[in-house]
């Protein structure tokens, strides 16, 4: 008899912005202890009693079998007092700088898959150029080619993107990007670039 896979489950602070990825086992605690709500896929909140009640009508979620009652275990929760944001540098990494940029080129601003990517000194190493936030951005094939070791002015070439240290990174960045995310993630993938912005302006 094979095991049942749960889902992990996508953690939400107050302003419905994604701070953490749990196990079905975390999630039910956190919903048992009044500390989250459970989301529907219409995002509606039920506490733990009205979630018990969802839980015994038809829905789309997996079903958590306990010793007295099968309980639906949800895909989103979200925090009932936890309202801010990791906060911490990002370390460095090939890795951190595709995702900061969201895999698309700098230069031309299209999308690629990571393996078409590459890192390029915008002021190149051997006119001085640092491997930093504000001077390394991600480059597919042709363009980095196109550019090869000349500064911006001198190949014709401009920024689409604005590089930058970010203060935090989506926790679900590497996992959506490897298939494994629950498709009612998708709605919250870019809240924290908008709830980012609002802070900083």
């Amino acid at each position: 008899m094979s095991m049942i896979k749960y889902n992990d489950v996508l953690v939400l602070n107050r302003s419905w912005c994604s701070v953490h990825i749990v196990d079905y086992k975390r999630c039910m605690a956190l919903l048992f202890n009044e500390s989250a709500q459970a989301l529907t896929h219409e995002s509606a909140p039920y506490n733990i009693t009205g979630w018990l009640e969802y839980s015994l009508k038809p829905h789309p979620f997996k079903d958590l079998h306990t010793s007295t009652r099968p309980v639906a275990l949800p895909e989103i929760i979200t925090l009932t007092r936890y309202d801010k944001l990791p906060r911490g540098d990002v370390k460095f990494s090939r890795e951190s700088v595709f995702a900061r940029d969201k895999y698309r080129c700098g230069y031309c601003g299209r999308q690629f898959q990571r393996g078409s990517l590459t890192l390029d000194h915008i002021i190149p190493k051997s006119l001085g150029g640092k491997t930093t936030w504000d001077n390394i951005i991600s480059a597919c094939g042709e363009c980095n080619a196109h550019k090869a070791d000349l500064p911006l002015h001198k190949c014709g070439m401009t920024l689409k993107i604005k590089p930058h240290a970010p203060r935090w990174m989506d926790p679900i960045r590497n996992l959506y990007k490897k298939g494994r995310a629950c498709k009612s993630w998708e709605h919250f993938l870019h809240r924290i670039d908008e709830y980012q912005m609002n802070e900083e302006d």
